[in-house]
């Protein structure tokens, strides 16, 4: 689609310094010249100067701050109307079924049950096993000596490495990338779209951003029952090497968590939250999301994180977060006010 149909479409006059088709919605980091970007927060104006789009979406309090030549469409209401533009790249789960029941015997040493649906372009390496009521989109690869076990789903493009276990009911979104030595326990879904809307400052509408980037499980990565995995609005959501994840979690679009991170049952993770290495996280903790965790951190169960945790190695608990020392001396205050006062009583 054009550029000018797509202002078109959003009732938008802008006169146009070039039309062009465009051919992805991304960040102003990743945009190339035929792609067109936004800005929607201050923090990433340091990339509005070096940024490739062929256009940025910007509203007018932001317009001062575009280099020359390159080409700005003011807009109002940028997150709701960034709903609106993320409609035109949605990319769909199954582009067009057409399962039809698996022929086992066009793979060589592979043992796939007879009630096995699948797409086109299927490829499906030696010693793996398939069993009942699976279904399998377009253009899907499986390496060697993979188990996939009843009801699991893979919409179209999704890759699975080599000696992965899929438990039952396991549901893997499209494009989604799953490396070796996985495992996936019952009900996991991978690469599902994340908690985004855009709000209407007129209406109070919300609005669906869709999201258009992929989810990634690194090699050696064991996720717990239930736990969800979001696809990234645009590029990637990582969960890193050696990670082990319990039940119950979210991890929300475009977090990226670094080697061997442990998170203990109902943890929860907002939108763009990154870790480094050996980072954990107790039961129920909470990280609000837009912050970075530092390696070998450690996070206490039922902590809140409101901000990023620079210090290599250090501790935390408490809502707010403190350093763990402090919450401890502090609920221990806590603690001798509330004897003494019940002692005057």
């Amino acid at each position: 689609m054009k550029l000018s149909e797509i202002l078109g479409i959003l009732k938008l006059d802008s006169k146009l310094e070039h039309d062009y088709e465009v051919e992805n919605l991304t960040t102003l980091d990743k945009a190339g010249p035929k792609d067109i970007s936004f800005v929607m927060q201050e923090e990433y104006l340091k990339d509005l100067a070096s940024t490739k789009a062929g256009a940025v979406f910007l509203e007018q309090s932001m317009l001062e701050h575009a280099p020359k030549g390159l080409q700005t469409i003011v807009i109002e209401d940028m997150h709701f109307n960034l709903a609106r533009l993320s409609a035109f790249f949605e990319v769909r789960e199954f582009s067009k079924p057409s399962f039809k029941l698996l022929d086992s015997k066009s793979f060589e040493r592979v043992d796939i049950h007879q009630n096995v649906l699948a797409g086109k372009n299927l490829v499906v390496k030696e010693g793996t096993t398939i069993m009942p009521n699976v279904t399998i989109g377009d253009d899907v690869y499986i390496g060697a000596n993979v188990t996939i076990m009843p009801n699991v789903v893979l919409c179209d493009g999704v890759v699975i490495g080599d000696n992965t276990f899929l438990y039952p009911n396991v549901t893997i979104y499209h494009k989604s990338l799953i490396g070796k030595n996985v495992r996936l326990h019952a009900g996991v879904v991978i690469g599902s779209d994340g908690f985004g809307f855009g709000t209407s400052k007129k209406t109070g509408l919300n609005k669906k951003i869709f999201h258009n980037g992929i989810a990634i499980i690194e090699d050696d990565v064991e996720i717990g029952p239930n736990t969800v995995i979001s696809r990234a609005v645009f590029d990637k959501t990582i969960i890193g090497e050696n990670s082990k994840l319990g039940e119950l979690i979210a991890v929300s679009h475009n977090c990226i968590l670094g080697k061997s991170n442990l998170l203990v049952s109902q943890v929860g993770l907002a939108g763009s939250t990154t870790t480094g290495r050996n980072v954990v996280f107790g039961g129920q903790a909470g990280v609000g999301g837009h912050v970075h965790i530092a390696d070998f951190v450690q996070i206490g169960a039922q902590a809140g994180v409101t901000k990023s945790l620079l210090q290599p190695g250090t501790k935390w608990s408490g809502m707010p977060i403190l350093p763990l020392k402090d919450f401890l001396r502090f609920h221990a205050m806590t603690k001798t006010m509330l004897l003494r006062s019940h002692d005057k009583k």
